[in-house]
């Protein structure tokens, strides 16, 4: 329970700063329309060398320590500096909008809102602006332009993504900062995560074990959902069809009613499924056809102190595998037919006791269903027998409470609290049939930032599991800005991955099959070191950035199936681990505005090498290129929006262990992808059609080959990356009104 000590003396060590004898002052914030700014940094100078500090809440109120009176200094996001003198209370204060050429992100994976450029951790964040001019449609389309980050694909289970050369296993999925499950091989199919109902996505690459724990090793992904607008009535609808046969549709309501918050959204995407053979193997599909409906439901109740919020959202997927005509007569096949189910509720809990505190509580429940069934087609009768039915369940319960302290002055920030999860499996192909792993742990952050141009932030994770002996999880970041235009950053992080459930119990033995989890397998354990230089110009004719980032990974007992040594036909799989994985690598990313122009290119070199035994030396570095050029053109005059996306993906090698042992080398060959889109809005922006062009140079499969294969292992072969050029267009239509008479304006 020594974690439970570590919150508790947290939260009585915070507590104690609590300043009692002082004069408030009650300041409103809202920008020129009188729209409340929830966010806005306050900070009061009530005497020579001593301020105070405050947050103002959802209704853009703060309560400040302060002698009336009293200068005072308001900062938000996309807004102009405000300095200026409290002489009464309550005093209310309107932002002007700041038209730099590029406005502040905001980033809430480190659980207290802040700007992207003043985190001591690097979080990339991809936009919805950006989501919209890829046209894509799932996680996996607009993850495969970032740098440092590759996609795996493999179209019976999905496609998957690694961050940094950790595997996929090693990538936490969130739903606004909620985990999900259902991992198939280690991978969470990123094309089950569509981007209709998405505001922003948020990109942390390193082990972030301490916040969100296990499976957060390699890094997290956080997807941050769209959330009604202030005061106002929002109807949306998304249309996109694709020529090798995709047909999606969605539609999004949502209402902002002061004090109650409404979202409901759903929608129905088709793939035709795509075909590269032709003749008698034509009904055979390298693409497999694929039906996707979703739907989902938020209610909000929002106090100026409490917040409250339930949600329920369904994801159904039915995939269908037709399999090629089998001789000498050519009328049977063998056909498969998956469905998959996600369920997602929740509860979330958001108080303000006062400008400095705030609480925060999330409960909830991801479900995953997966129903396999294969089937001898006759293809003269038409009639389908089922041969074999595999199903896999996964439940995953989790509750996280955290409790954060601002001090008055600002210097110190203290986030502390605990999470707790319980996950469970059921299925044909588990030994035991309902294998079930718990979870708990508790974790506290420290903030200080005693001057402006210096940040520290350290905190600590201590952990129980109820299958495995636990390691602490510490980390320190910060952040040096010398100067406005210049940031230093340096982190130091350590991760921690349990076994899931599938790699301790799966037991899967066929014809064609046989494949055994592992009780034995040890926990990974990580440390991971992170340096970079960041460069800034912003102002209201041009813009400029450079961000060159260096890092190092380390990984012991990391996981990895292999065949056992013998001759058994089929051979025995299993998961072992390997005594050690390392990469380290190198990234360039530059940005340059000028006027309706934007350019981003980018450069990254990563390096992998790896062994098997302690006694071992690691193996000799192996490198993978990556290079990203996307360019901007804003058409004023015309409402026309053209981008341009291109990233290469240099021959990547991978080490494999041998059904032997021994160690073999994977290479799989590099290619370029080029897409095109143009936007252009009408009637005020209600109507956007768009254009894409995909994958202009025509990529399809990939070839890839093994050095020295083991006793079953093929040398060579190919691996779908993408399917083809495309032309796609979408139609997007949205009416947004004020459900106020007298507008967004709130008497304050």
């Amino acid at each position: 329970m020594f974690f439970i000590r570590i919150f508790f003396i947290g939260f009585i060590w915070v507590a104690s700063s609590w300043e009692g004898a002082a004069q408030f002052v009650e300041i409103w914030v809202s920008d020129s329309a009188g729209v409340p700014l929830q966010g806005a940094h306050i900070q009061c100078f009530r005497a020579p060398g001593a301020s105070s500090y405050a947050i103002t809440d959802a209704q853009g109120r703060a309560l400040c320590v302060c002698h009336q009176p009293c200068r005072v200094e308001v900062r938000h996001i996309g807004f102009k500096l405000f300095s200026g003198e409290v002489s009464e209370s309550p005093f209310k204060i309107q932002l002007q909008k700041d038209h730099r050429v590029l406005s502040p992100v905001i980033i809430q994976s480190e659980f207290l809102e802040k700007e992207a450029q003043e985190s001591p951790r690097r979080i990339d964040v991809i936009t919805r602006a950006r989501i919209q001019q890829q046209g894509a449609q799932n996680l996996s389309d607009v993850l495969g332009n970032e740098m440092n980050i590759r996609i795996s694909r493999d179209n019976i289970l999905g496609s998957g993504a690694s961050i940094m050369g950790t595997g996929s296993e090693n990538v936490q999925i969130l739903l606004d900062g909620m985990p999900v499950t259902g991992r198939l091989d280690g991978t969470l199919d990123l094309g089950q995560f569509l981007l209709n109902d998405v505001e922003r996505i948020e990109v942390v690459k390193g082990p972030v074990s301490t916040l969100y724990g296990s499976n957060a090793l390699g890094g997290v992904i956080n997807i941050i959902r769209r959330k009604p607008d202030y005061g106002a009535l929002t109807l949306r609808t998304d249309n996109y069809y694709e020529s090798v046969g995709q047909y999606n549709f969605s539609g999004l309501a949502m209402a902002d009613f002061r004090k109650w918050r409404i979202k409901g959204h759903g929608g129905r995407y088709f793939f035709d499924g795509f075909a590269p053979d032709s003749g008698l193997n034509k009904r055979w599909q390298q693409w497999r056809p694929k039906r996707q409906a979703f739907g989902g439901l938020h209610l909000e109740y929002a106090g100026r102190k409490l917040q409250v919020g339930l949600e329920a959202a369904l994801f159904s997927e039915k995939l269908q595998n037709n399999g090629r005509v089998l001789p000498p007569f050519f009328i049977n096949a063998f056909d498969e037919w998956i469905f998959t189910h996600r369920l997602h509720a929740g509860v979330h809990v958001n108080w303000t006791p006062g400008s400095r505190h705030k609480v925060q509580s999330v409960t909830s429940f991801n479900g995953f269903d997966r129903l396999r069934n294969k089937y001898f087609k006759d293809l003269v009768r038409l009639e389908d027998n089922l041969v074999e039915q595999m199903r896999d369940q996964f439940g995953l319960i989790m509750q996280r409470s955290w409790y954060a302290y601002n001090a008055a002055s600002g210097v110190l920030s203290v986030l502390s609290g605990w999470d707790i999860r319980h996950e469970w499996a059921t299925g044909n192909k588990l030994n035991p049939s309902r294998p079930n792993q718990t979870d708990a742990a508790g974790f506290v952050t420290w903030d200080l930032r005693p001057v402006a141009w210096f940040n520290l932030n350290t905190g600590m994770r201590m952990s129980w599991n109820s299958a495995f002996r636990t390691t602490p999880a510490p980390t320190a970041a910060f952040l040096f800005k010398p100067m406005e235009f210049l940031s230093l950053r340096f982190s130091y992080a350590r991760g921690f991955r349990a076994p899931d459930l599938k790699e301790l119990f799966f037991e899967f033995v066929d014809i064609n099959h046989n494949i055994r989890g592992n009780p034995n397998l040890r926990p990974e354990t990580s440390h991971h070191l992170t340096a970079g230089i960041d460069l800034r110009r912003n102002t209201e004719k041009y813009a400029f950035s450079a961000g060159w980032m260096a890092f190092a990974n380390q990984i012991d007992n990391r996981i990895t199936m292999t065949a056992l040594p013998g001759l058994q036909v089929p051979p025995v799989y299993t998961f072992r681990n390997l005594s050690g994985f390392r990469s380290a690598g190198t990234v360039l990313n530059l940005s340059f505005q000028w006027k309706n122009v934007r350019l981003e290119p980018g450069y990254g070199l990563t390096w992998f090498s790896s062994r098997q035994t302690p006694s071992q030396p690691y193996t000799q570095p192996l490198a993978m290129q990556e290079w990203r050029a996307n360019a901007t053109y804003y058409w004023k005059k015309a409402g026309c929006t053209f981008s341009v996306f291109y990233k290469y993906n240099g021959p990547q090698q991978v080490f494999v262990a041998n059904n032997d042992s021994s160690m073999g080398l994977s290479r799989l060959e590099g290619f370029h992808q080029v897409d095109v889109s143009v936007l252009k809005s009408f009637f005020r922006q209600m109507l956007t059609l768009g254009v894409f062009v995909k994958n202009l140079t025509d990529v399809r499969n990939v070839a890839f080959s093994l050095a020295n294969p083991g006793a079953h292992q093929s040398g060579s072969g190919q691996t779908p990356a993408l399917w083809g050029r495309t032309v796609a267009v979408s139609a997007s239509f949205q009416l947004q009104k004020s459900l106020n008479k007298k507008g967004f304006k709130q008497q304050l």
